[in-house]
């Protein structure tokens, strides 16, 4: 199954400093680049490293400032949980290296997940499979959030 979606929102204002340390402000969301030739990033399910779906293929920035990003599902029964709306939520694990001092010194991004509820707002799956989903598609309910956590 291939898929793109959010998986970064657009900063607030792109003077502000981001409020966590693993948020991304607009020069580091239209700087990076997930696939640069060395590999894949990896899709995991709800950040669980021995969870793997899939692969990142590609990242790029939106039109109104967020990241989006493509990707294939690898893992059949985790498919299915997205064709079903389960798991349409997007979630990147951004690795941060602070100084002494806390300080942000530097950010990766280590993964992405599909997940039943993302952390930052409006990162959702938008195309699955070619086909564009409604937007009332990437909201998730409680029951599908008890439905993810059996996974």
């Amino acid at each position: 199954m291939s898929f793109k979606g959010v998986a970064h929102p657009p900063p607030v204002n792109k003077n502000e400093s981001p409020t966590c340390s693993a948020d991304l402000n607009s020069a580091e969301i239209c700087t990076t680049k997930i696939n640069t030739g060395n590999g894949t990033l990896p899709l995991l399910v709800e950040h669980n490293e021995a969870h793997e779906a899939g692969k990142v293929l590609a990242s790029w920035e939106g039109p109104g400032g967020d990241l989006r990003v493509a990707g294939i599902v690898t893992n059949k029964s985790v498919a299915e949980k997205i064709r079903q709306g389960y798991l349409r939520g997007l979630s990147l694990g951004t690795n941060v290296w602070h100084d002494g001092k806390g300080k942000t010194v530097a950010k990766w991004q280590q993964e992405l997940s599909v997940c039943s509820m993302p952390a930052r707002k409006n990162c959702f799956m938008y195309e699955i499979d070619g086909s564009r989903l409604p937007p009332h598609a990437s909201q998730v309910s409680r029951r599908n959030q008890r439905e993810c956590a059996r996974l």
